[in-house]
């Protein structure tokens, strides 16, 4: 919801800062490399490499959810 893309010509980000929350489509994304960097539990630090439009914050979402 803290994204550039547009909803009826209006930023997402708008939205979120309104409280409104609209269903967004899932969007395919490549990972060409993803690298642990260090980690001291709980903590992680990671280097990636992505295609365009990869929002990092929902990557680290995914794999929390993930872990």
């Amino acid at each position: 919801m803290v994204s550039a893309i547009k909803r009826n010509g209006r930023p997402l980000y708008e939205l979120a800062r309104r409280g409104i929350e609209v269903e967004r489509e899932a969007r395919q994304v490549e990972i060409y490399r993803l690298e642990i960097l260090d980690w001291q539990p709980p903590m992680v630090q990671l280097e990636v490499e992505c295609s365009k439009g990869t929002y990092i914050r929902a990557l680290a979402h995914d794999l929390g959810q993930m872990l």
